[in-house]
């Protein structure tokens, strides 16, 4: 499963260049006015009367993903992990976020935000900690499964008010995981069977299935 995880992040880092080209710093002023309505993986609704400008995302894909959708101004916190190079793809980029979000509800309440993302992953005593203290909470469909990250993204997109920017940043992974897939055909065709293992593992990669390699 630790290596699902890091084939996870290794898309996610795709989605965070997906967004490097500058759109994010187009949202204007009247868009951040914006009402909107949400529906988390539990069905619960979240009003927002604008745009949200004080996101803290509590955990590194969801941190990968927030990268590439908002103006890096509009993020109070990352997680822990976003800073290491080892395991976090973003950990560049992420170096005008400055402030690490701890996962105890004092210290996030300290980062006054107007919004924290959470995975469905996350604890029920979690979620019900920061919400029981007024903390708005957003619970995402975690990627455990490579096929779930376009739902991660359209998720987070919509909770930060970023719905076209999540479409983008998907149709921009889509065509780079094809890419990599028409380049792993390739490879299969060039290499005998003992030397494809690599070449099998990222072709199911590529197309987003289910990978239980322990």
């Amino acid at each position: 499963m630790r290596r699902l995880f890091f084939l996870v992040l290794t898309v996610l880092a795709v989605v965070y260049c997906s967004g490097c080209a500058g759109t994010v710093d187009k949202q204007n002023d009247a868009a951040k006015k914006q009402s909107y309505v949400v529906q988390d993986v539990r069905g619960k609704k979240l009003s927002f009367e604008s745009k949200p400008q004080k996101i803290i995302s509590l955990y590194v894909y969801g941190d990968e993903v927030l990268l590439g959708l908002v103006d890096h101004k509009r993020i109070a916190g990352l997680s822990k992990w976003v800073h290491d190079e080892d395991l976090a793809m973003g950990a560049k980029e992420a170096k005008d976020v400055t402030k690490i979000a701890e996962s105890n509800p004092e210290a996030i309440l300290a980062l006054k935000p107007d919004l924290v993302l959470l995975p469905d992953s996350s604890k029920p005593e979690q979620i019900s900690s920061l919400e029981d203290v007024g903390i708005k909470v957003f619970v995402y469909p975690a990627a455990s499964r490579l096929s779930n990250i376009p739902k991660t993204i359209k998720a987070i997109g919509g909770a930060v008010g970023e719905p076209e920017q999540a479409e983008k940043l998907i149709a921009e992974m889509q065509k780079k995981i094809s890419a990599v897939e028409a380049k792993v055909k390739k490879c299969s065709l060039r290499t005998g069977k003992k030397d494809c293992s690599f070449c099998a593992l990222a072709l199911s990669a590529a197309r987003g299935l289910s990978l239980t390699i322990s």
